[in-house]
């Protein structure tokens, strides 16, 4: 467990894998306006290639390329507060023009109900800006009860 994540991923160069504020921070910016309703933060940071892949806790939210680009800014367009996000257990890393990251998201809603969501997400860069390629939301479910209460053994 106490592996550097350069030696994790079986890579001798400790300067190629690193940790990245940079990305950390918009970890943080994509909570917050999907909250606080940015749309202009989809504008600069998620790409509009035809392999962008957005992945949400629905089950219709499978979304891809331009089409995926325009609910995810609609969505952080129509925020209203409704929603807070607290976000913990943020890492992001890099290597030459690749990034990644994952958190933890607990979600409250205005009658103070929560929920914790796991999150991942890959970045890759566009000129000089760092762009969402793809990006997975999902809520923590038991493995017996995704297999609606039917006995699950590994």
């Amino acid at each position: 467990m106490g592996m550097k994540p350069e030696e994790r991923m079986g890579n001798s160069d400790a300067s190629a894998n690193r940790e990245s504020a940079e990305l950390r921070e918009l970890i943080l910016g994509y909570f917050s306006a999907f909250t606080t309703g940015d749309p202009g933060w989809v504008d600069r940071h998620v790409s509009r290639d035809p392999s962008l892949r957005l992945i949400g806790t629905a089950p219709n939210e499978w979304l891809q390329g331009e089409a995926g680009f325009d609910v995810f800014r609609r969505e952080a367009a129509g925020a209203t507060g409704a929603l807070a996000a607290e976000v913990s257990e943020v890492e992001a890393y890099r290597c030459d023009e690749i990034g990644w990251g994952a958190a933890q998201v607990t979600f409250t809603n205005q009658q103070g109900a929560t929920a914790t969501a796991r999150f991942t997400v890959v970045f890759h860069r566009e000129g000089p800006d760092w762009k969402v390629v793809n990006s997975h939301t999902s809520l923590p479910v038991a493995d017996d009860k995704a297999f609606d209460d039917r006995a699950f053994e590994l």
